[in-house]
């Protein structure tokens, strides 16, 4: 049942749970609402950024710390793989969204207003689960890394680590785990809400009496759809570009290097750790295909519609409607041609289902590379 107050911001509620809280969106909820500018001199807004510094500082000087004090080449290569991937989350989620926090808070209102206009039609998205279904992904993920760094923490601890160092170690692997959560949660959510406008349009038009009037209100949502996802694809393309790339590169030499030295956690343990990262980059993967993919399921349900409907045997007075319509259908399949969806990752590569094959099978090729050479 859909209650009076639910709206996008419901949708967008895991969003700014995760974000708001770190500093990685420097506005609350309710900006979207109005026209109020970031205030990036609130207190709220310079205390994170004085944290962020901090976070910054101290991951330089660990991780040089942890490349130095490499004791053989195998660690000194996977203390540069994990800088560029420590380094690769902080400079998106720390540096580069801070300018990019104005674009993000525009794109969000986008959203707003579109699901407003979709509202005074009466199209209502399903504003709980699109609110549900981020939220289990994000929790899953934050629990898994939680219990991999907590494993980690104990096993140092018991090495006879400095507990001080151990402790300070544990919040910053937490601050880089909830980069990576943010990341979820933004490609999630925003694609997901997508997905479910494009779904809604189809359905007007697959139940609905098929006008002329409402295939050109669906062509004119569908035509604000597509800009919004290219706004989407736009904002948060570094967003895509680190999980999919970066930490990918990471975790496939993370997997070698608990094969050649396994010392360090429980296989249980890096299990869930590799299997949360490499879940989470399929999630996001197959989530993006489904939302290009939602504008097909329309395209062919009308045409074979339209074939059925000019295969009748129809009096002369409904030609004409019948006419009208067909233009209005063709315009519609002409804009479908030229708006073609596409979601990519800064455009250098076409994210779809296809992608993830070709992940694994690089994957597979990388640690074969590596385990020949490296012995």
């Amino acid at each position: 049942m859909l209650a009076e107050e639910d709206d996008i911001l419901t949708a967008l509620v895991p969003l700014f749970i995760v974000l708001r809280p770190v500093g990685f969106v420097l506005f609350p909820a309710q900006s979207l609402k109005n026209c109020d500018k970031i205030n990036y001199f609130s207190v709220f807004n310079l205390f994170t950024l004085a944290l962020h510094l901090f976070f910054l500082l101290y991951g330089f000087k660990n991780n040089l710390n942890k490349f130095i004090t490499a004791p053989d080449t195998l660690q000194k290569v996977y203390a540069l793989v994990f800088i560029a991937n420590a380094f690769g989350l902080m400079g998106v989620n720390l540096i580069w969204d801070k300018f990019e926090n104005g674009k993000f808070l525009d794109l969000l209102r986008y959203f707003c207003n579109m699901d407003l206009k979709l509202r005074k039609n009466n199209i209502f998205l399903d504003y709980k689960t699109l609110q549900k279904r981020p939220a289990v992904v994000i929790l899953f993920e934050w629990i898994s890394y939680t219990y991999f760094n907590i494993d980690t923490a104990i096993i140092f601890v018991r090495i006879g680590k400095n507990i001080e160092t151990v402790l300070l170690d544990f919040i910053f692997y937490q601050g880089l785990h909830a980069m990576q959560v943010a990341m979820t949660v933004k490609c999630l959510t925003l694609f997901l809400v997508i997905e479910n406008i494009f779904d809604h349009l189809n359905s007007e038009l697959n139940t609905g009496e098929t006008t002329k009037q409402l295939v050109e209100k669906i062509r004119n949502f569908y035509h604000d759809t597509y800009d919004l996802t290219i706004r989407a694809n736009k904002v948060i393309a570094l967003q895509l570009i680190v999980p999919l790339c970066i930490t990918f590169v990471m975790v496939v030499y993370h997997i070698y290097y608990q094969i050649k030295d396994s010392s360090l956690q429980t296989s249980v343990t890096v299990l869930v750790w590799l299997s949360t990262m490499l879940v989470k980059i399929v999630v996001v993967i197959v989530q993006i295909h489904r939302t290009t993919s939602a504008v097909f399921c329309f395209y062919f349900n009308e045409q074979s519609l339209f074939l059925q409907f000019q295969a009748k045997n129809i009096r002369k007075t409904l030609i004409k409607l019948t006419l009208n319509r067909t233009k209005s259908i063709n315009v519609f399949f002409l804009q479908l041609l030229h708006e073609e969806v596409k979601i990519t990752g800064a455009s250098f590569f076409n994210i779809d289902v296809g992608l993830i094959g070709g992940y694994f099978g690089k994957a597979l090729q990388y640690l074969l590379i590596l385990y020949q050479t490296c012995d």
